[in-house]
């Protein structure tokens, strides 16, 4: 099984439905806005932005160069993703090694930006 074969087969899950430590899913979502950008010490660009699908909307943390061309308003599919707690907050990653991040168009989604629906809030 090729590596490629293996990233096709992870499940796509819904924001609403992740969990922390979640690991190897995909899930698409719409970019709603860029909330945080800096450069590590390592000179690594790290890009948080809050993204949402029909379901809820989550903090998703990007790392490398290619954050600076997410926008507002696309809409992105990422394969082989993981949920961690930064900060005590849930935040959605990609696999720098092994993951994938397509565009798939703009500002064609239902998004759901509710605060009840923020997953990267800490529930009691």
């Amino acid at each position: 099984m090729t590596s490629n074969t293996h990233l096709m087969q992870n499940p796509r899950l819904r924001l609403a439905d992740l969990k922390p430590y979640n690991n190897q899913f995909n899930t698409k979502f719409i970019v709603i806005k860029q909330e945080h950008q800096f450069k590590t010490k390592d000179n690594l660009l790290v890009s948080h932005f809050r993204v949402a699908d029909e379901t809820a909307n989550i903090v998703f943390v990007h790392f490398g160069d290619n954050g600076k061309w997410i926008q507002s308003g696309d809409i992105i599919s990422v394969k082989n993703c993981y949920t961690d707690i930064h900060k005590y907050r849930l935040c959605l990653y990609m696999h720098r090694n092994h993951g994938e991040l397509k565009k798939l168009g703009e500002f064609c989604m239902v998004a759901n930006c509710e605060a009840h629906a923020d997953m990267s809030i800490e529930k009691p």
